[in-house]
């Protein structure tokens, strides 16, 4: 269970990259801001990212893989919520930088999820891991393209990750404790 999770989070973090060239447009238009400045949503989304791969060990080690990949969904989820019920570029770039913590601790959770639940193979794990976000970010620009054919612009796409992670928030609460994974090498 935990492990479908994982991959469900690295899926929609592959679909906001795949998203975010495709909703800058609608983003720029219903802030009435320039793309530069909507630019800045990807620089702040990458320090996030940056910040929470860089110090993904000490939370793997303090809450466990299970409760780092829960904040990883709690992360996206306020990051989402932040961006598609926000007005104006602050707003907008904490909330791109919330995404990308919670994309920073997806990464380093997913991959230590994977490694204790699948002994077997782990090779092939990772690989499928991986795989998932390629089809997220091959799904994003679909989404786009509905969000940008909706009432509600970018807005849908952000709303639709929040509801997605909130959804997988409450599913990691409940599954079990994978086996703890020795990272001290």
């Amino acid at each position: 269970m935990l492990l479908n999770c994982a991959k469900a989070l690295v899926f929609i973090c592959g679909m906001f990259c795949g998203w975010m060239g495709p909703l800058v447009i609608d983003i720029c238009q219903v802030q009435h801001v320039s793309m530069s400045d909507v630019g800045a949503m990807v620089a702040a989304s990458s320090v996030g990212n940056m910040i929470t791969n860089m110090s993904g060990k000490k939370f793997i080690d303090n809450l466990g893989s299970k409760w780092t990949l829960f904040g990883s969904a709690i992360c996206i989820l306020l990051g989402a919520i932040t961006i598609s019920a926000g007005n104006g570029l602050a707003i907008l770039w904490i909330g791109s930088l919330l995404f990308g913590l919670g994309g920073g601790l997806n990464s380093i959770a997913s991959t230590v999820v994977t490694l204790e639940t699948e002994k077997k193979n782990p090779h092939a794990a990772l690989n499928a891991l991986n795989l998932f976000f390629g089809l997220g970010a091959l799904a994003g620009p679909s989404v786009a393209g509905l969000s940008h054919a909706s009432q509600w612009s970018y807005r849908l796409a952000y709303w639709f990750a929040a509801i997605y992670s909130a959804v997988l928030a409450c599913i990691i609460m409940k599954a079990k404790k994978p086996q703890t994974l020795d990272l001290s090498q």
